[in-house]
């Protein structure tokens, strides 16, 4: 699949997402988490500027890093919304989800931009 700019900006705004759920998890030390979430994209960012990116291998390794340890930002969500060319809000995000997060304030991402 060949992404657009929009999806390109909003695979950035779900690695925002991520960043933040590691940073949380740093707090916790829950450090098998971070290692599988990290894991889970860290082709992301060279990835989605092939012509082969496939969203189904990331929705297998986030799905499987939901599955063995939850979630606190709903990923597959996120990437549905970026198959569909959506925008990622923080509602989104946190979906039905959102485990942990109630101490915690969720960012905003930015507007999309064309």
């Amino acid at each position: 699949m060949d992404c657009t700019d929009i999806q390109k900006q909003q695979i950035e705004v779900l690695l925002g997402y991520v960043f933040h759920e590691l940073q949380l998890r740093c707090s916790q030390r829950n450090l098998k988490a971070i290692a599988a979430l990290a894991y889970a994209c860290h082709n992301l960012p060279s990835a989605y500027r092939n012509p082969h990116f496939d969203l189904d291998y990331f929705r297998q390794w986030f799905g499987r890093f939901h599955d063995d340890h939850g979630f606190m930002y709903d990923y597959l969500s996120m990437l549905d919304a970026i198959r569909d060319g959506a925008a990622i809000t923080g509602e989104l995000a946190i979906g039905k989800w959102g485990e942990g997060l109630d101490a915690w304030p969720i960012p905003e991402p930015p507007a999309l931009t064309e």
